[in-house]
């Protein structure tokens, strides 16, 4: 069986925990959500953007950015062009 790769959103913090990429993906998109529960369609779109906003964050580079060993890169603009070229709604 293969050990799946662990990625993650930020860099340690004063008690040297790590956030995991996708604990920090799903808690966006669930308060995205949250604030546009009153405007028509947009649940879902605000999900798709709560996971789509730093899709690039799965990059190897990125990853080692997070450990000062890459720099000069973003993390958001994947997401923003899966947003603008693969329409899902």
């Amino acid at each position: 069986m293969t050990k799946s790769k662990i990625y993650y959103a930020h860099s340690s913090n004063e008690y040297n925990k790590w956030h995991l990429l996708k604990e920090h993906l799903n808690s966006v998109s669930n308060k995205a959500k949250l604030y546009l529960t009153d405007w028509e369609a947009g649940e879902e779109e605000a999900l798709i953007s709560g996971l789509l906003h730093d899709l690039g964050k799965y990059g190897d580079r990125f990853q080692a950015r997070l450990q000062g060993k890459d720099s000069g890169l973003d993390h958001w603009s994947q997401g923003a062009w899966l947003a603008l070229n693969k329409p899902y709604w």
